[in-house]
């Protein structure tokens, strides 16, 4: 499982860079403009992308505790808006600054801390109470879901940021002489 895990990852950093080449054809007007399937807009789907991996990985490696309210308040209080992304070279910084978050407790996991159940108490909602692996295959899965809403709405405006199957990663993975995940 920690292969696998390590190389939707990988994919998710691939797919991320190509939808930021594309994201970079757009005018200011069309980043912000509303009919995204996400959050509204473009802008603000990525704010969203951004916010749910960035507080993901911040309880991973113990920068907040979800152990009730006041852990989701301060989770709240660093969230971004559109406002915090008011352009796309914004949103590739916040970006970067997730992925290294990412690839900082991705990095030294083994399998057996994939097996360690995570609890959160997170109000509003029913406990949490997962194994890392599963948590780690959760937040993958929905980036890949929010980052098809923003392919949608990129392709609206007619710009085409290509095929990010991860048949195709597989294949430029392949191209390049890397190995296949084992």
């Amino acid at each position: 499982m920690l292969e696998t895990i390590r190389l939707l990852y990988e994919y998710n950093r691939w797919a991320m860079d190509r939808i930021f080449q594309t994201l970079e054809q757009l005018t200011e007007a069309e980043y912000g403009a509303p009919g995204c399937s996400g959050h509204g807009s473009i802008r603000d789907t990525l704010a969203h992308l951004i916010n749910a991996q960035r507080g993901w990985f911040w309880w991973f490696d113990g920068t907040v505790k979800l152990d009730g309210s006041s852990s989701m308040e301060q989770l709240m209080a660093m969230r971004l808006t559109g406002a915090d992304v008011p352009s796309i070279a914004r949103a590739k910084e916040h970006w970067q600054t997730v992925d290294r978050l990412t690839q900082n407790v991705l990095t030294p996991l083994t399998q057996d801390m994939l097996a360690k159940v995570w609890t959160a108490s997170i109000p509003g909602s029913p406990t949490i109470s997962l194994p890392l692996g599963e948590l780690l295959l959760h937040v993958a899965n929905h980036g890949t879901h929010t980052r098809a809403q923003i392919v949608s709405a990129i392709r609206r405006f007619d710009r085409k940021p290509g095929n990010l199957d991860l048949l195709f990663f597989a294949l430029t993975r392949q191209s390049q002489g890397k190995p296949a995940a084992g």
